[in-house]
């Protein structure tokens, strides 16, 4: 898969949260590859989460949960607040 359709993914799926809840990178991911988007490379999920971050549709908040995906093996995950409309545009 391209980069630029693996952000598109994520992007729709950063945009499905609502205004002001959290979310973390593994839930945007499983969105992703629900909707039929997956890429066999774990740093092109890191680099379209820091994509969203520096577009302004994510902010961190500085804390972290542990992971549910059993391959993560309970490593911690960042948590990210949905911003209001920035980055609505493609």
């Amino acid at each position: 898969m391209t980069t630029s359709k693996l952000n598109t993914a994520v992007r729709a799926a950063a945009l499905k949260t609502k205004v002001g809840r959290y979310v973390t990178g593994e839930q945007l991911r499983e969105r992703a590859i629900t909707s039929g988007f997956n890429t066999d490379t774990p740093s092109d999920w890191a680099r379209a989460t820091n994509r969203l971050i520096r577009a302004g549709i994510l902010t961190p908040t500085g804390t972290s949960v542990a992971a549910n995906s059993p391959q993560a093996r309970g490593r911690k995950v960042p948590v990210y607040t949905r911003n209001s409309a920035r980055g609505i545009a493609a």
